[in-house]
């Protein structure tokens, strides 16, 4: 990803995990630069800026040009509230820029953040400015361990909603959604602490292999096979911290094949529906077997927009027709397969037909 980008979403992370103690309503990411803070009282509209060299005037121009539009909208009554303009980078104003502020000829409700500046009180829902990347991941990771009940690395959470921030740049969220309501944050944070718990711990000294595949391809099946020690687990951990998709581990090591598909939606439904019970009543149908509970979820999932990766760890110690029988049963969930090339591997790829 291109620096300025990761800039910009990390920016849109902070505001995110600065949005409850400020009383923000919700954090609107509509593209890359553009971050909207909603309050009660009016809305704070943030352009990031990420640049090598020290700020000119045509680098902001753009943003003045969306200021102005969004004044006229407030002024209409078309937007309601008292709206407040910033300008965020990571380098100083230069010299041009620096006169142009000194002087007041930015609009009074135009402010320009640069690292080292304080936050001034009335924008205390907004991030610092920051330096470079380090410093960004330094600033949210110290927010993220005070995200309460977290019980993996605070990074992980980072990077996790860094691609959330991503997808709702680009539309990707369920439904294009682009807003981040804080009511849900709680639900949001949790939601995601379940999902990575579960995942082995990424290596903090983790080094990307020349051509490392994408966790997502797109396809409903994948086998990643290697020996014992190659760095399957470690890859998936890395890939699924990172990944925009929802990602849940499931390791298989010691799983008789025939508890397979009741295992696993057990494991699904506490990750990816929570524990509301009545929901959890619409998937663990009384009585159904593990292989209907799982069709059940994986309709209640396709229903809301959800095609979640599922990484089955040491899957060549399962039998390779309760694996048929698994991706059988579903149409929407996604699987990825870390094994061994031992085992029943050759037996399920025979069966699935993968030469």
């Amino acid at each position: 990803m291109h620096r300025g980008f990761l800039y910009q979403h990390l920016y849109a992370v902070g505001c995110l995990f600065r949005a409850t103690a400020a009383g923000v309503t919700s954090v609107v990411v509509e593209r890359d630069e553009d971050v909207e803070v909603v309050l009660p009282s009016g809305r704070i509209y943030v352009q990031v800026k990420s640049r090598s060299q020290p700020i000119i005037p045509s680098d902001i121009d753009s943003a003045l040009e969306r200021f102005s539009r969004l004044r006229v909208e407030h002024v209409a009554g078309r937007r309601e509230g008292t709206p407040h303009f910033v300008i965020v980078a990571d380098q100083l104003p230069g010299p041009a820029l620096a006169a142009l502020i000194a002087s007041g000829s930015l609009e009074g409700d135009i402010q320009f953040f640069s690292p080292g500046q304080p936050v001034p009180a009335h924008l205390d829902a907004l991030p610092p400015a920051w330096r470079c990347i380090d410093e960004a991941v330094q600033w949210c990771t110290a927010q993220a361990a005070s995200v309460p009940h977290a019980m993996l690395v605070p990074d992980s959470l980072v990077w996790k909603l860094a691609g959330l921030v991503m997808s709702a740049a680009t539309g990707q969220m369920q439904q294009g959604r682009h807003a981040f309501a804080v009511e849900t944050l709680p639900e949001l944070f949790e939601q995601l602490l379940v999902q990575l718990q579960d995942f082995p711990a990424p290596l903090l000294s983790y080094r990307p292999q020349v051509d490392e595949p994408d966790i997502d391809n797109g396809a409903r099946l994948r086998i990643i096979c290697g020996f014992s020690g190659a760095g399957k687990t470690s890859w998936a951990s890395q890939a699924a911290t990172h990944s925009t998709e929802r990602c849940v581990y499931f390791n298989a090591s010691d799983t008789p094949g025939t508890a397979l598909a009741s295992s696993l939606v057990r494991e699904l439904a506490a990750s990816l529906v929570g524990a509301a019970p009545d929901v959890l009543r619409q998937v663990l149908l009384p009585g159904a077997s593990g292989i209907d509970s799982l069709r059940s979820l994986d309709v209640y999932l396709a229903a809301r927009g959800s095609s979640p990766i599922i990484v089955i760890d040491n899957a060549h110690q399962l039998p390779a027709d309760h694996i048929h029988a698994v991706l059988g049963a579903t149409c929407n969930l996604r699987f990825l397969l870390l094994c061994q090339p031992t085992g029943s591997i050759r037996e399920l790829e025979a069966l699935l037909g993968i030469a």
